[in-house]
């Protein structure tokens, strides 16, 4: 089956918003992190990672290890010339960023929505309930308008639930009323934004 798996914990309620709304509730940030919040949303534009060399998959050693690299070479005591400062200041904005953990984790779940929302337009929203329980396979199936379909196992669902409920507990955040999921048709690039009660026990689900 062929679902995205990432929920828009970002914004649960509206998956085409997700830089120019207050983030708390959806994203635990730290007061200081909370100022921020418009450094990342620039993902659009900027691609930290790149700015350092690096990828998603590098550790923070690996990360720390290209910073300083580029830093001494960018280093405006070592270079003349506005261009090197500026390279320089956007060395330290990134490592700023992607050393820290809540900031990175945020950052990667926006990069990757906004990944998603360029690759599978949002079709439609539905509720978990509105779709079709396919107890063989044990996932929710709903018609896609091109005659494929989109599919989001069970496992998914409880995953995702078991998640929303744990940051609420570990973080202390705001509750959220629903948890959302994109999933993509396994045929055309549409995607359905999916949401059901996040306060719904996975034990119970149908």
């Amino acid at each position: 089956f062929q679902c995205c798996t990432l929920a828009f914990r970002l914004h649960p309620v509206d998956p085409n918003v997700f830089c120019d709304q207050e983030l708390d509730g959806f994203i635990p940030l730290t007061a200081r992190s909370r100022n921020r919040t418009n450094d990342m949303c620039d993902t659009k534009e900027k691609d930290w990672y790149a700015v350092l060399g690096a990828s998603p998959s590098d550790s923070v050693q690996q990360l720390r290890h290209r910073y300083q690299q580029l830093a001494l070479k960018h280093h405006p005591d070592r270079l003349e010339g506005e261009h090197s400062s500026e390279e320089f200041v956007e060395l330290n904005e990134a490592w700023r960023l992607l050393s820290d953990q809540n900031m990175r984790r945020q950052y990667d779940l926006q990069r990757r929505a906004q990944e998603l929302k360029q690759d599978c337009p949002v079709d439609d929203s539905v509720f978990l309930e509105d779709m079709i329980w396919d107890q063989g396979q044990c996932v929710y199936t709903y018609c896609c308008r091109c005659g494929g379909a989109f599919n989001i196992s069970q496992k998914e669902v409880e995953e995702e639930t078991r998640w929303t409920q744990q940051e609420e507990a570990n973080q202390e955040t705001k509750r959220r009323h629903q948890v959302g999921a994109l999933v993509c048709c396994n045929t055309c690039s549409l995607s359905l934004h999916v949401t059901w009660p996040s306060n719904r026990k996975t034990q119970t689900l149908k």
